[in-house]
């Protein structure tokens, strides 16, 4: 056993698979400074020796991202050259090491998880971490490595390979053990942005589970729009595209999407609201249509319009109070369609 620092380690019961894979996961720390394994092992697995996370901080944080590999979640693979190919199989050997230790894990395992996520973010401190998410850094840095070491065939659907135990279920545990929202998970679940050096991670839309989250959750699933970039906006959509249910159910989300903001949120946005059933986007595009803005009204209008002569009493019944010319203009246009 090449971990001699950590041979003498007897404060955790180390025939427990999670405690072995723990020991190899972390044992890459001694190449930081002598010790600092033992201690960030017995924090992960006890929740002592706390003080590792401030002897972590002081650590060169481009090794640590070296030896955690984390180009995975990092905008730029800066680590030292040298000091990566010197110590190649060690951390190879580290990395295969958390890959059995998170198809291990399970819910039962929440509180040593975010231990394990704070000791790479004090190690790595976010120096290369691209922010997807309001979320703890902690978390990011946990989540993204589980799903980079365990997803590892680049362009396979990650979904397929990811340990069977990791759900969305697991990441509001992981929250909810720090005392964090579950909004979090799903600001992770949904934030992407291409550019990353990430692999096909769009299997976690698929998560069973994540849906049931969204659609059980109606207010913080609302909440949602004024926290999620264009990408996240995009991925929500995504996900109620492929879900009638969930499509019907936030109608007035999508409704909210198809007349406000980036234009290629719009444009996925008002291609899905046309598809909809009329009972569904009707009472929000009419709502639109009485108390939004110039082009709010306006887009509502031509939205409306795809549904033909069902609604022609409707824009008979605008064309009566409304004063701006470019929704006079769409209400004409829509009422000569329908003819």
């Amino acid at each position: 056993m090449p971990f001699t620092s950590l041979q003498t380690f007897n404060t955790a019961n180390l025939t427990c698979p999670f405690a072995r894979h723990t020991v190899r996961s972390l044992e890459v720390l001694d190449l930081l400074s002598p010790g600092l394994a033992v201690q960030a092992v017995i924090y992960v697995l006890t929740g002592n020796a706390e003080d590792v996370l401030d002897k972590l901080h002081d650590v060169d944080a481009g090794a640590a991202n070296a030896i955690f590999c984390q180009p995975d979640i990092s905008s730029w693979w800066r680590s030292p050259p040298m000091f990566a190919q010197k110590y190649q199989q060690r951390i190879q050997s580290a990395s295969r090491a958390r890959a059995r230790l998170y198809a291990f894990a399970n819910e039962a395992h929440a509180l040593k998880l975010v231990r394990l996520g704070k000791v790479f973010s004090a190690a790595c401190k976010g120096i290369h971490l691209r922010r997807i998410a309001e979320a703890p850094e902690w978390f990011l840095y946990l989540t993204v490595d589980a799903l980079s070491t365990t997803c590892t065939q680049r362009g396979a659907h990650c979904r397929a390979s990811m340990p069977p135990s990791w759900n969305f279920q697991l990441l509001n545990s992981l929250l909810a053990a720090d005392q964090r929202p579950p909004l979090d998970a799903l600001l992770v679940v949904l934030e992407r942005r291409d550019h990353l050096y990430w692999r096909d991670f769009d299997g976690l839309l698929e998560w069973p589970d994540f849906t049931d989250f969204v659609l059980n959750n109606p207010r913080m699933t609302r909440r949602l729009i004024d926290e999620l970039s264009i990408s996240g906006r995009l991925s929500l959509l995504k996900v109620f595209d492929a879900h009638p249910l969930l499509a019907e159910t936030f109608a007035d989300i999508m409704v909210r999407l198809a007349v406000t903001g980036d234009r290629r949120v719009r444009i996925v946005a008002a291609s899905q609201v046309i598809a909809l059933p009329l009972p569904f986007k009707l009472p929000h595009l009419r709502l639109l249509m009485n108390k939004g803005t110039e082009s709010e009204r306006t887009r509502a209008v031509k939205l409306l319009a795809h549904s033909g002569d069902e609604v022609r009493r409707i824009f008979q019944a605008r064309l009566k109070i409304e004063g701006a010319k470019p929704v006079l203009k769409a209400l004409n246009q829509a009422l000569a369609r329908a003819k």
